[in-house]
């Protein structure tokens, strides 16, 4: 597993994991989506890719600010989701596939629980 991108020395609020896996032509629209609905707090995205497409390529000259974890063995989207979850260091982790685009204010969500350890599912919109 390789980082393309450094990680800064703070804790973020959130963290965002993205498993790629041959995304390479519909991760735009995720990351950019992601980016929007992170706006404004400290936070982390990783994007999980096993395929060797160029996704992570990709991801390094558009986005840099965005943590490429590469695996060079296969990761169904369960076992890069836990790599990037072992990876994320933020107060509140998502999960994003990289078919989704998120709603911008899926981080501003007002019934977000604060301070108890809760997993929730969203409606993303299905490229």
């Amino acid at each position: 597993m390789n980082a393309v991108a450094t990680q800064s020395e703070s804790r973020p609020q959130c963290s965002v994991v993205v498993p790629a896996f041959q995304g390479k032509h519909l991760i735009r629209a995720c990351i950019v989506a992601v980016l929007k609905a992170t706006e404004g707090y400290n936070s982390e995205i990783l994007v999980v890719e096993s395929s060797g497409d160029g996704t992570s390529e990709l991801l390094a000259a558009l986005y840099p600010a965005v943590i490429v974890l590469t695996s060079p063995l296969q990761l169904s989207a369960g076992q890069a989701r836990n790599l990037g979850i072992q990876q994320a260091r933020g107060e509140f982790l998502f999960c994003v596939d990289l078919d989704c685009v998120v709603p911008p204010d899926l981080i501003s969500c007002p019934n977000l629980p604060v301070g108890i350890p809760t997993v929730h599912g969203g409606m993303p919109v299905n490229l």
